[in-house]
């Protein structure tokens, strides 16, 4: 299985990092793009990105408890179909079963497991094992955030009954104590949050099942739409790339966090290419905009293929319609570039 995620967290953490004054630029972390931080649309990235991103940061600001840190200052409410769930579930525990069913929409090696432990709740916070090494800073991010969502639900007030993180503490546990507000173990077997069953299930006032239902629907949607094998994901990224020529091997290739050569070889072992991949993205874009009323001009058909000469874009077009580009689109040929 690929480990995928989605990039918000990614561009969530590249502003975190320009409002502390930090260019991520001097991280030196392979895969981060330029076009990475400058869109805004759906893209799917490795999931070892964020991981990688996070752990730099925190050597080169000489900060342990940078993901702490990162989770202070999120907003739990920032507006995704998961984080607007808690204004409307009626319990956490509401809010936990979605976000358990969906989180793979988000980042498919993370997990999330309920334990009823007593008269407590233990909600586990699980990483791909290969990946765990790396997710220190993740995951008190996680947990961080996950803390900030219960409070958001339960009040400001609310504090868990213990936080278990299963690597050691940092030199200074001062923001930990911070944030948590609650008996801390490290190097622990697990990390997790633990929260009594009175509070887990406690009913709200404000919990709205026709909004919970509509946004459950909204998720289901976007778990459809989620590439889950390499073809997929390549296609993805070169379709969030492609206009203005972004979509190059070595862009795709760092954004999956591998090499170009060995990100040929994957593709080769599943019958196709790279090659192959981009040209069925553009024969798509040229559907999709060919099909709109007025159909773009051959200028603006070249920039969303990603080619910096209307020429190329033609030859692309009679190649793969047997058609003229001219034909196809019922307009002069330009005469400006693109």
């Amino acid at each position: 299985m690929e480990l995928i995620a989605q990039a918000a967290t990614v561009r969530q953490f590249l502003a975190y990092l320009d409002h502390v004054g930090v260019d991520e630029r001097a991280l030196k972390v392979g895969g981060l793009d330029p076009a990475l931080r400058a869109s805004s649309a759906p893209m799917a990235v490795s999931a070892r990105l964020i991981l990688d991103l996070m752990e730099a940061a925190a050597i080169a600001m000489r900060q342990p408890d940078i993901g702490v840190r990162f989770a202070e200052w999120l907003d739990p409410r920032s507006v995704s179909p998961l984080s607007l769930l808690g204004a409307h579930c009626a319990t956490f525990a509401e809010r936990f079963r979605l976000a358990q069913r969906y989180v793979h929409t988000h980042n498919n090696a993370r997990s999330f497991e309920r334990r009823y432990e007593g008269d407590d709740v233990a909600l586990i916070c699980g990483m791909h094992p290969s990946l765990r090494p790396y997710a220190r800073q993740y995951t008190e991010t996680i947990v961080g955030k996950s803390i900030k969502n219960v409070r958001a639900m339960l009040g400001a007030g609310w504090n868990p009954v213990r936080i278990e993180l299963a690597h050691a503490p940092p030199p200074s546990i001062v923001v930990h104590r911070r944030l948590f507000r609650c008996p801390i173990h490290y190097r622990a077997d697990r990390d997790a949050i633990l929260m009594s069953r009175a509070d887990f299930n406690r009913r709200l006032p404000n919990g709205d099942m026709q909004i919970v239902v509509f946004l459950e629907k909204h998720l289901a949607g976007q778990e459809a739409q989620w590439p889950t094998d390499l073809r997929s994901q390549v296609e993805n990224l070169i379709a969030a790339q492609l206009a203005g020529g972004g979509a190059s091997l070595e862009r795709i290739a760092a954004l999956l966090a591998t090499s170009p050569r060995t990100l040929q070889r994957r593709l080769a072992e599943q019958g196709t290419d790279f090659g192959e991949i981009l040209a069925f993205v553009r024969m798509q874009v040229v559907k999709d905009h060919l099909s709109q009323q007025p159909p773009p001009s051959l200028g603006r058909l070249c920039h969303l293929l990603g080619y910096s000469e209307p020429s190329a874009a033609s030859r692309f077009i009679k190649t793969q319609f047997g058609r003229s580009a001219r034909s196809m689109i019922g307009a002069p040929s330009p005469t400006s570039g693109c």
